[in-house]
C-alpha cells in the first residue's frame, strides 16, 4: 500500500497538484525553478506548512522544514520518491543531510499571515 506521500506526489507529478488532504503536493510554480521541481506540504491548522521543496532531476533541495517525527518520515519518503539521497538528522533545529555532504537547517518558509478582523 502507498502512504500517502507517495499518493501526492504521483497525482502531482500526473495532473500538476494532489487533491488536498493531510499532505499536498504539487509542482513549483515558478518558471525558474529547476526541472521536475515539487513541493510537498502538511496541513497546519487552517493553513499549510512546507516541507520540503526539492528537484528530482537535478537533486537540488530548495526548502526543507519539519516539526515532528511525521513531518521527519514524510520528508524521507518524499526524498527517497524524488530519487535524491539524503538523511534528516534530528536535533534543534533538525539537519537533511544529501550524500553529497550539503546540509540543510529545517527553516520554515513563507506563509500569509491571518489577516485582521475588521481591519
Amino acid at each position: 500500500m502507498a502512504s500517502l506521500v507517495h499518493k501526492a506526489l504521483d497525482a502531482a507529478r500526473f495532473t500538476g497538484s494532489s487533491p488536498k488532504g493531510l499532505y499536498w503536493a504539487f509542482r513549483h510554480p515558478n518558471p525558474d525553478a529547476p526541472p521536475q521541481t515539487y513541493r510537498l506540504c502538511r496541513r497546519d491548522r487552517n493553513g499549510w506548512k512546507l516541507l520540503l521543496a526539492a528537484s528530482a532531476a537535478t537533486g537540488e533541495v530548495l526548502a526543507f522544514y519539519v516539526e515532528t517525527s511525521e513531518d521527519q518520515q514524510a520528508v524521507r519518503e518524499a526524498l527517497r520518491w524524488l530519487g535524491i539521497r539524503g538523511e534528516v538528522l534530528p536535533g534543534d533545529p533538525a539537519v537533511l543531510r544529501l550524500a553529497t555532504g550539503q546540509e540543510f537547517p529545517s527553516t520554515l518558509v513563507g506563509g500569509e499571515k491571518p489577516k485582521k478582523r475588521g481591519a
